[in-house]
């Protein structure tokens, strides 16, 4: 069963309240969300039709699931009892608790899904190219049968719920709540980041349909339940560095530098001529306030080396989110036997002559975040790609080089990645050929015939 809100009066909607969210009537495109992007959800009903060959089947997340470098959770709950709920870690190779009709309703969720399915990326990469591809995380794909859902909860992020399969309802509170509100008002003792008190803040009620769409930005409550069997959401989410995060990074950064301001120690050169201090043993404001500028000092020098803090940023917001053992595959890592099936696909050096002559493109490996800058020096510029958390860069003279930019766009944000169009003006230059080579060799770009 779903939320029963007759069980709870406190929460009868009134008709404003039912209406706080918009519900749009219109095909899928950037222009729907320019006023509710980052700030308030949005419904679109019928934003795609139902022949959508790319959004994954029930029967390959089941398979996906069982893969041991995937990543997959069951969360089960009894119906409207919030302390229920438990948390089960794959692979799972046995799924029989979908189907059983007991007390316990579960949902499986498996991310990354788009690193599994081609297809299913080079969709999303399609229909979401409006959103920076450093920004956009993972496919995940959640199913449940007719009561399941994961309770009520808040995310980080921004995030577009597109239901491809069965009727969902989705109870939401439009306003946003607070890190430390959210942790104060968590049930406690469970595996799983559930909000108790619920009703207080849910606002309105939506029930989706295959096609819809509903998009929420960060830090807004939400809570999904299944009202069919064989109900499938396809989750499209982003990300966004926190300032704890970067924090982290610069002092990790500032740990591994030898400049003067960051191995700068503090000094107390007058020790010896205080008189006023009260006791030896004391710490005083004015010893603190200069290891305050101990510390101010040196984030200050770092972030204002451009080079170097490019360098952190790029590799940070493109570093994988989840735990991918061996994935991107290097090609130096596969068997022989792998080497001789993918023939010409194996070996960089002929797979960039097979593109270069017309034959084959070179696409992204699938789930890898990737953007690329450039960092203006003394009469010559830096042009850099990151991938995955790495960095690639390649040297001009002056500010500009068009071939460049066209090639780290199209490889951050074209399907394929590079065709023989952008390559094969450029692959007589060496720095060009030398990147496409060990992209290729790193398993960060692949090489396939084109369609």
């Amino acid at each position: 069963m779903a939320w029963d809100f007759n069980a709870w009066p406190v929460r009868r909607l009134k008709a404003s309240q039912k209406d706080a969210i918009k519900i749009l009537s219109d095909d899928f495109s950037a222009s729907l969300f320019k006023e509710y992007w980052g700030q308030k959800p949005v419904l679109v009903r019928k934003a795609f039709s139902l022949q959508q060959d790319s959004w994954p089947a029930w029967e390959l997340i089941e398979e996906i699931a069982g893969y041991d470098n995937s990543e997959a959770r069951l969360i089960g709950h009894v119906p409207n009892d919030l302390s229920s709920f438990d948390l089960e870690i794959g692979p799972f190779r046995d799924l029989s608790c979908l189907k059983e009709r007991g007390s316990m309703k579960w949902t499986l969720v498996v991310n990354d899904v788009d690193r599994f399915q081609p297809d299913l990326a080079d969709w999303i990469d399609c229909t979401f190219d409006f959103i920076p591809r450093w920004r956009r995380d993972d496919a995940q794909v959640s199913l449940a049968q007719k009561d399941g859902g994961i309770g009520p909860h808040v995310d980080n992020y921004d995030v577009f719920l597109i239901q491809t399969s069965g009727k969902r309802e989705w109870c939401i509170g439009c306003d946003k709540i607070s890190v430390e509100d959210e942790f104060d008002n968590l049930v406690q003792e469970i595996p799983v980041r559930i909000l108790k008190n619920w009703e207080n803040i849910l606002s309105c009620s939506l029930i989706l349909e295959p096609g819809d769409v509903l998009y929420l930005p960060p830090r807004i409550p939400h809570c999904g339940t299944a009202l069919t069997d064989k109900c499938i959401t396809l989750s499209v989410g982003c990300r966004a560095p926190s300032a704890s995060e970067l924090t982290q990074r610069v002092a990790s950064e500032l740990s591994s530098r030898a400049t003067v301001a960051a191995t700068l120690r503090f000094k107390d050169d007058d020790l010896l001529q205080e008189s006023d201090a009260t006791t030896p043993a004391e710490l005083t404001l004015k010893e603190k306030e200069k290891m305050k500028d101990l510390i101010l000092n040196a984030v200050q020098e770092f972030l204002h080396d451009d080079a170097q803090y490019d360098k952190m940023v790029g590799q940070l917001v493109t570093e994988p989110k989840r735990s991918r053992d061996e994935y991107p595959v290097p090609l130096d890592e596969l068997d022989s036997e792998m080497i001789t099936e993918l023939g010409v696909w194996g070996i960089p050096k002929k797979a960039i002559e097979e593109v270069c002559g017309g034959s084959g493109s070179f696409y992204r490996a699938e789930g890898v975040s990737a953007t690329f800058s450039k960092v203006s020096e003394i009469e010559k510029t830096k042009h850099r790609l990151f991938m995955n958390g790495e960095m690639f860069e390649l040297e001009s003279i002056g500010e500009e080089d068009p071939a460049v930019h066209e090639l780290f766009s199209s490889i951050v944000s074209s399907t394929p990645a590079v065709s023989c169009n952008v390559l094969q003006p450029i692959c007589h230059d060496q720095r060009v050929y030398g990147l496409i080579e060990m992209l290729l060799q790193n398993g960060l770009l692949y090489g396939s015939e084109s369609d």
